[in-house]
């Protein structure tokens, strides 16, 4: 089989091996999707130089239609591509086979989803030209594309041109991809290096390392670059591999641990071989958990972990440029088994640690951020956090003119930055509370243990609503706060005057300064916006404008709900508004229960910066941002008080989304009181008046209309979503979700014949509805007659009125429907990577322990439930049952009302 294929398509026109100059190796696998883009890469190359070149395309058993685009590509270019074929071996063989049968002077390399720049081969021979034989190989920046953009963070060694690099000289600039590398066959040949067969992962960082001690050096190009793809499903071996128990002990030993053993000399390790290793060892670090192993795996590999740091130098973990300090003190506290912060010693300026500069205090540096700012009665409150090792004698603080005042760094358990469950460090989150007056200056500052000073500047964060910038400043009652170029805060008298020249000054800056220049809207639209603001809220007195919203295109959640409740109840000073596309399926429906405004509209904008209150089921930054990247501009203006409905039952750790210094939520709306605990006790930073046990209002209008119907309803998936388009809040279409898990997990489930045998003979029918975050990609399922597809926006009320059974997986649309008294199910196939990959961590609620239905994690048993469910009619078990009941706080349709009277009582007590 590999012979005749090989046969047939190598009817390359190339006779004369001498001619040959460049052999590209493409290893293909299951990247029919992409390998077109990567082989149009090597068609745009230089004509002249393509007559000397030759592609070889490696099949290494590919599954999916990667063999007819070989074979589509080596038919229309003979002269150029040869198509070989392997039955399944893995990637190293596949390009050790490249190497056996190139035939040019330079072997090259390209993954079969990267892409060559056009002038790529060009400058690959302009440098070997020059270069000659000095060094084995070549190699160019790379430049993520797809899933990611940017640079990779290994690029820095091109920071200098065109060069050879002495890797004994320049030991940080270790070279690890081979993807479009060169390197000169003749040394393949005398060394007789090839690709570890059987490795999974590393397999290139091992045979460039070996290459590279040959000579101790090797070459760099700055004037072209490879597009190295970053796929957007994470679907590539690098993005998935914290998922495989191979990436853990058996790469550290057979990669990192063979290196060390190979070269190490009686004088010690060489400080490349020492970087290649920690390099690979700063990434790890950064792993707050894993789900693959038992604990004492776990122990293994972090004795494994500790075994290699300990032969790296202090110098060379001091040197690592991807971590934070915080991270490289906990390198050395894993290594020498002390704490660095207490024994490192003050001196000029820093601290030493063993005789090495650790960590370093200077005027004008970063130290602090704003992430709130509250001010009332003459007391201006702020929190965020101070950046730097938390070195004894150390005091973090601001300046109020002359006077130092201590921050209190609060000790929050969650607020730890975690390597496998083990702390690194404890972040250094601050609140202070200053007398402030007008004429005043808050500046951040450190005390040093010598008794000196450090001044630096602070990073003003959304919800602190100071803008960034000269001439930026914000009203606060009686007082104005104006930022003066982030070194420290003016405090100035509210008089008409004095807000009269701030705004001119913020109007001029805008107009003329390329730093303040919008970019979604003209400088005049700006003036604009903030001109009719402030018109329009003198005239509005002291009516207050509530804007209440679901998603942007749908409604039917408790946004909804808690605006119809409105549309009877309405405070006598509120004019409330629902938020809500015109193209809605729901705008019809909304616009019956009182008035409605178009997102993104200029009439939208003007109410959200004279809104008194945010009201929304939905917490993305759409809903309290109405002006996207201009945010800085306008964030001054920002009055609105952001009420969270929440979209479904907090139930896992979404701290890290929800933080106060992200959202700075106001009321915080809980339906049972083990969410509400878990948000009070956890790193949200919300007090207990904040987070309001009210009951959700959409469980006001839940009901029972039971029918023979079955719904499908399971949360998105945080590696096939991309980013809300801003200008038209929608998701758009992921190309590679059709290859995802998720995807051939629940298309089976729609399609399984038992299953829909069950449900057309016992009168049953299945939806799926689909998570609104997917909604581009319905077409891609295929429905049966009696398990259909619903697209978004769904009617959950009545959705949850009419199923007799629910499916779903980690999303909380459950409690919704369990708090009807119905059966769910938990379908959780993919526990490992749904953890891995989401913002959320598990939380107090464990779906065994605590759930409303068993959970099935595989397709078989998932159907066999299913079918058993239908038999006994769908009811609810008396175990779950009484876990429905136990868990909720308000079960009697009042909880619009309670919410009303909670947000009521809020503005009371402001």
């Amino acid at each position: 089989m590999e012979t005749s294929k090989l046969v047939d398509s190598t009817h390359s026109g190339k006779t004369d091996c001498e001619d040959i100059l460049f052999s590209i190796v493409v290893p293909v696998y299951k990247t029919q999707d992409y390998l077109g883009e990567t082989l149009d890469s090597i068609l745009a190359q230089d004509t002249s130089l393509l007559r000397r070149t030759e592609v070889l395309l490696v099949n290494d058993g590919s599954p999916d239609a990667s063999e007819e685009v070989c074979l589509d590509y080596a038919h229309r270019y003979p002269n150029l591509f040869r198509y070989i074929y392997q039955e399944n071996q893995g990637v190293s063989v596949a390009r050790n086979r490249g190497i056996d049968e190139a035939r040019g002077t330079y072997v090259g390399f390209i993954d079969s989803d990267d892409k060559f720049d056009d002038n790529y081969l060009i400058e690959i021979k302009k440098f070997w030209d020059e270069h000659g034989d000095k060094v084995d190989a070549v190699s160019a920046p790379l430049q993520f594309f797809d899933g990611s953009t940017g640079d990779h963070p290994l690029n820095f060694k091109f920071t200098d041109g065109t060069r050879i690099i002495d890797i004994d000289a320049d030991y940080t600039n270790i070279l690890l991809h081979i993807t479009g590398c060169f390197i000169l066959k003749n040394t393949l040949i005398s060394s007789g290096l090839r690709f570890a067969e059987g490795r999974k992962y590393a397999e290139d960082k091992l045979f460039l390392t070996e290459l590279i001690m040959i000579k101790k050096r090797y070459g760099v190009i700055d004037s072209t670059y490879l597009m190295y793809r970053k796929r957007s499903n994470k679907s590539s071996a690098i993005q998935s591999s914290v998922l495989d128990r191979d990436w853990y002990v058996d790469t550290l030993q057979s990669v990192d641990g063979y290196l060390l053993e190979k070269y190490t000399q009686p004088s010690g390790v060489p400080k490349y071989i020492q970087y290649v290793i920690a390099y690979d060892l700063q990434w790890r670090v950064k792993q707050e958990e894993q789900h693959v192993f038992t604990p004492e795996e776990e122990r293994i590999y972090i004795n494994i972990f500790i075994y290699l740091l300990k032969h790296i130098e202090d110098s060379i973990i001091m040197d690592l440029k991807n971590v934070f300090s915080e991270h490289k003190s906990y390198l050395l506290k894993l290594k020498n088994d002390e704490d660095p912060l207490e024994k490192s010693v003050y001196s000029k300026g820093g601290f030493n640690y063993r005789g090495i500069r650790i960590a370093s205090y200077y005027n004008g540096a970063r130290l602090s951020t704003i992430n709130l700012m509250k001010y009332s009665q003459g007391k201006l409150v702020l929190e965020g956090y101070f950046f730097g090792l938390r070195f004894k004698g150390i005091k973090y603080g601001y300046f109020v003119n002359s006077k130092f005042h201590e921050v209190q760094l609060l000790s929050i358990p969650r607020a730890e930055v975690r390597f496998l469950g083990d702390t690194v460090f404890d972040r250094n989150v601050y609140r202070i509370e200053l007398d402030v007056k007008p004429g005043d200056r808050i500046r951040p500052a450190v005390l040093r243990p010598n008794g000196s000073f450090i001044k630096g500047v602070y990073l003003l964060k959304d919800m602190s609503r100071l803008p960034e910038g000269d001439s930026s400043y914000v009203e606060c009652g009686d007082i104005i706060l104006q930022n003066v170029r982030n070194t420290y805060i003016a405090v100035k008298e509210n008089k008409f005057g004095e807000r009269q020249r701030r705004e001119l000054s913020f109007i001029r800056h805008t107009l003329f300064s390329e730093k303040r220049a919008p970019l979604t809207m003209s400088r005049f639209g700006v003036i604009y916006y903030r001109t009719i603001a402030r018109i329009l809220r003198r005239l509005q007195g002291n009516k207050k404008i509530w804007l209440i919203s679901d998603r942007p295109d749908a409604a039917g959640d408790n946004g909804e709900a808690f605006f119809q409740y409105l549309s009877n109840n309405t405070p006598y000073d509120v004019t409330p508004y629902f938020v809500l596309s015109k193209k809605s399926k729901d705008y019809e429906r909304v616009s019956r229960l009182g008035k409605v405004v178009e997102p993104r509209s200029r009439k939208f904008k003007n109410l959200f910066l004279r809104a008194d209150k945010i009201i929304s089921s939905q917490a993305n930054d759409y809903v309290i941002n109405a002006f996207n990247t201009d945010q800085n501009l306008f964030r001054d203006l920002y009055r609105f008080d952001f009420v969270f409905l929440q979209h479904g039952v907090t139930l896992h750790n979404v701290s890290s989304w929800l933080h106060s210094f992200a959202k700075d939520i106001k009321i915080f709306v809980t339906s049972a009181p083990r969410e509400r605990a878990s948000i009070v006790d956890g790193f949200y930073g919300y007090d207990a008046d904040t987070v309001a046990l009210t009951g959700f209002p959409r469980h006001d209008k839940l009901i029972n209309q039971r029918k023979k119907k079955i719904i499908v309803a399971p949360t998105w998936r945080h590696g096939l979503v991309g980013e809300i388009d801003p200008k038209t809040l929608t998701v758009p279409y992921n190309e590679d979700f059709k290859k995802s898990e998720f995807f051939i997990f629940y298309q089976s489930l729609i399609l399984d014949p038992r299953l829909n045998a069950a449900l057309e003979k016992y009168g049953y029918t299945a939806e799926f509805l689909i998570h609104p975050s997917f909604n581009g990609q319905i077409d891609d399922f295929e429905e049966t007659k009696f398990f259909k597809m619903s697209s978004p926006p769904h009617n959950y009320t009545k959705a949850f009125a009419e199923s007799a059974l629910m499916v779903t997986d980690y999303s909380s649309v459950a409690f919704d429907f369990a708090y009807l008294r119905k059966p769910v199910i938990y379908s959780q196939f993919d526990q490992e990577s749904f953890y891995q990959w989401h913002l959320w961590g598990k939380g107090y609620f464990s779906f065994d322990e605590d759930g409303f239905g068993p959970v099935i994690k595989d397709l078989d048993n998932l159907v066999d439930s299913l079918i058993i469910s239908i038999l006994e009619d769908c009811v609810i078990e008396k175990k779950y049952e009484e876990r429905v009941d136990a868990f909720f706080g308000h079960q009697d349709q009042k909880n619009s009302e309670r919410l009303l009277q909670k947000i009521l009582e809020y503005d009371d007590s402001k």
